[in-house]
């Protein structure tokens, strides 16, 4: 009885106004406000992600700026001949593969000078910039060729790098290529990682 006397006072304001009552417009209304609620609530989460990323590549570009190292930054490093040494920043381990089977791992503390001295490596080789499958042409193979996995992280972005290194002579191949050579003198005279048993793979 309460919703007929309500649509009778409805339709008595409207026909005030001269217009026509739709009773299954008035249903829909209800609907319509709901949908646009929702679409509301997801265009604010679309713009609150938006704005997450936008600050973690402020902070990255604001970083590489001023030089200083990210509080998050990190780096690994996996491959190289045969099986290779990993070498993992982010976990803060060094893990030598003996052979086909074993391996040997250490445990390792950057001090902020070691972390910052890491940043300026990475800076300087701009390894963002690469693809993450980086192939460059080359005129000639180099066998066997070392196999490369390159990560970063930094302002909460991280980045990739995959490279088979058969010895190209490009300007970016020279360059990534010095970068890994620097990156594992960095940490080849560490006590923890001299303590390491020496790998007994044999390359084909």
């Amino acid at each position: 009885m309460a919703s007929c006397e309500s649509r009778t006072a409805a339709q008595q304001a409207v026909a005030a106004d001269g217009a026509q009552w739709h009773p299954e417009r008035a249903a829909a209304e209800p609907q319509a406000l709901g949908g646009q609620h929702s679409s509301i609530q997801t265009m604010r989460a679309t713009i609150a992600r938006v704005a997450v990323g936008v600050a973690a590549l402020l902070v990255a570009t604001l970083a590489a700026q001023t030089g200083q190292a990210p509080s998050d930054f990190a780096l690994k490093l996996i491959g190289g001949l045969c099986a290779g040494d990993t070498i993992d920043t982010f976990e803060g381990t060094y893990t030598r593969h003996i052979d086909g089977e074993r391996t040997a791992s250490a445990r390792f503390e950057l001090a902020p000078s070691e972390q910052q001295r890491l940043y300026q490596l990475v800076t300087a080789v701009d390894l963002a910039a690469y693809p993450e499958y980086f192939n460059p042409a080359s005129s000639s193979v180099t066998i066997p060729s070392p196999v490369h996995v390159i990560t970063i992280r930094r302002a909460g972005v991280e980045h990739t790098v995959r490279w088979t290194d058969i010895g190209s002579r490009s300007p970016e191949a020279v360059r990534l290529r010095g970068f890994i050579r620097d990156l594992r003198a960095f940490f080849r005279d560490r006590p923890e990682i001299r303590r390491l048993p020496k790998q007994e793979a044999f390359c084909m």
